[in-house]
């Protein structure tokens, strides 16, 4: 099985990472915009327990159902309402298994927490809901990067990266209607959920010392069925 939300980055911060400047809201959405495709997961990293047992205040969610109303914990069949391929890369809807209700109820709280924070342009909030591994992994894509000026910290890279998102896409991305999957293996997991106009989403997370954080910058879409 592979690791959830490895190549962190890899479609965006490299290839957009613009100079130090003000937010562009306005502006169209940058060509780093897509969020990571099923492909964009790797090998999962040595075994540790993931209790997930972290509370925090929820978020206000736009329109999410209750973590406890999905599948039964301990479940590896893909949940209700979560489509597959035939044939094809069903990795992220058979990852792991199905965690437990309190571990869906701080994940879900912590990836609102995240989403409604890009909305806001909360961008010190937003960092707060991600893991260790994804700050490091931006510091390094930020290292490596092709800008004129490397941000310095994860706030400062989200702002940069995000400034040309109009804030009605970052305001449709952060709708989840409905949490229809939390897939656990080790250290690793994905939030699927149904977003804005009924399209099923995920989003990869990292277990942070027994606390679910997002480890990759956007949901992605599943692929249509070929």
């Amino acid at each position: 099985m592979r690791r959830a939300g490895a190549p962190l980055l890899a479609i965006g911060i490299v290839l957009v990472l613009p100079s130090c400047g003000g937010d562009d809201a306005d502006q169209q959405t940058s060509a780093g915009a897509a969020g990571e495709g099923q492909s964009a997961t790797a090998s999962p990293k040595a075994e540790k327990p993931s209790n997930g047992n972290g509370r925090p205040e929820r978020a206000a969610s736009q329109g999410a159902t209750a973590a406890d109303a999905g599948p039964e914990p301990g479940t590896k069949a893909v949940a209700p309402g979560v489509p597959v391929q035939r044939g094809g890369d069903n990795s992220v809807q058979t990852f792991g298994a199905e965690a437990e209700v309190d571990q869906r109820e701080q994940a879900l709280a912590t990836l609102s927490a995240y989403l409604n924070a890009r909305v806001a342009r909360q961008w010190e909030k937003a960092c707060a809901a991600t893991s260790e591994e994804f700050k490091e992994q931006l510091a390094t894509l930020v290292d490596i990067g092709k800008g004129k000026e490397k941000p310095e910290g994860c706030a400062e890279t989200l702002r940069l990266f995000f400034r040309s998102f109009p804030r009605s896409v970052l305001r449709q991305s952060a709708q989840i209607k409905e949490l229809l999957s939390f897939r656990v293996k080790d250290d690793y997991a994905y939030v699927i959920f149904r977003g804005a106009g009924g399209e099923v989403k995920f989003i990869a997370m990292a277990d942070d010392d027994g606390e679910w954080k997002v480890n990759t910058t956007e949901p992605a879409a599943f692929a249509p069925n070929s």
